[in-house]
């Protein structure tokens, strides 16, 4: 019996820093070898039972409990604390050890309170930004990443940063919760949008110039749109077809190009100019030209091929 009386005795004093200076000291300040925090700091209360029988010590006992040990960990996550640390701590902020009885394990644990952020959480205030952009979009599902917050009170700040598949939506999230630091990450949500694009309102024939007169809006889910479909009325009026465009169909920009202020076979001013000299001739485009191009011009008169600036429709000014 007192062999194992003996060797109990040696493994408590091996995890446990003695109970110290109690003797004649009111206040007593006993640790605990596992706890869990919820507050980005650790403190003295946090990891210690401090008490005392007389009334006129419970001003010190608060201050005691709101010493600062060390930073807490993350939400979710755990530390250590060694005896040797919270007595420095104590007596780095003015704690006189001999005052007190005292008695930590050699290593306690201390692990942070957290939770983790939820779809729903996430869902809702993405589907608050997407009412709020006015855009014809509607939310199916999204992917949040397994992150912890600390308990409390949570606000979410979230913006879209974009994305290069049709049906899909990345968002920029920033999670504030007091005292903390701000949380950020990128969330994907998969979406059903539908947009208003400019579709033919008449067959429009090969080398046709649109004009406004030659479209109207329809809706369509985005997945339905040809990747290089039109989507505003300036990328479309003033160019021609460059194929047969039917009623209805959407407009594609590889189908569409910027008509040739002359074309081929026109016949054209052509203008010279000189210091001392002006004057023009008839002639005939050779080739398809757009404003400023130079393109191959024949004279009439002369029969001669010249090179010529487009200025505008039917003139082109020579070099000699």
């Amino acid at each position: 019996m007192n062999k194992r009386l003996a060797i109990v005795m040696l493994m408590c004093s091996m995890l446990l820093v003695p109970l110290v200076h109690a003797e004649g000291r009111s206040i007593r300040v006993i640790g605990r070898s596992k706890m869990t925090v919820s507050t980005p700091h650790i403190r003295l209360g946090d990891v210690a039972t401090i008490h005392s029988r007389r009334p006129e010590d419970n001003d010190v006992i608060i201050g005691l409990k709101k010493l600062v040990i060390d930073p807490a960990p993350k939400p979710g996550q755990e530390t250590t604390l060694s005896a040797t640390t919270i007595l420095q701590r104590m007596q780095e902020q003015g704690v006189r050890l001999n005052d007190i009885g005292y008695r930590f394990p050699r290593v306690m644990t201390v692990t942070r309170a957290g939770r983790n952020i939820t779809e729903f959480e996430i869902s809702s205030v993405i589907e608050d930004s997407i009412a709020r952009s006015g855009k014809d979009i509607q939310l199916r599902s999204v992917s949040v990443p397994d992150i912890m917050i600390a308990p409390g009170d949570v606000t979410f700040v979230v913006s879209p940063s974009g994305s290069r598949q049709a049906g899909q939506m990345t968002f920029r999230v920033t999670a504030k919760v007091p005292d903390e630091e701000d949380i950020r990450f990128r969330v994907r949500a998969n979406v059903d949008q539908w947009l208003e694009v400019p579709v033919a309102k008449r067959g429009i024939r090969l080398g046709e110039r649109i004009q406004p007169d030659d479209l109207m809006m329809a809706r369509f889910h985005v997945r339905e749109l040809p990747t290089d479909a039109a989507r505003r009325p300036d990328e479309i009026i003033g160019f021609a077809s460059k194929g047969t465009i039917n009623h209805g169909d959407v407009f594609q920009r590889r189908r569409l190009e910027i008509p040739p202020v002359i074309r081929s076979g026109d016949r054209v001013v052509l203008q010279f100019r000189s210091r001392f000299l002006e004057a023009t001739a008839t002639g005939t485009a050779l080739e398809d030209g757009g404003d400023n191009e130079m393109i191959r011009v024949r004279n009439v008169a002369s029969k001669k091929v010249i090179l010529g600036k487009v200025i505008t429709s039917g003139l082109v000014r020579v070099s000699e």
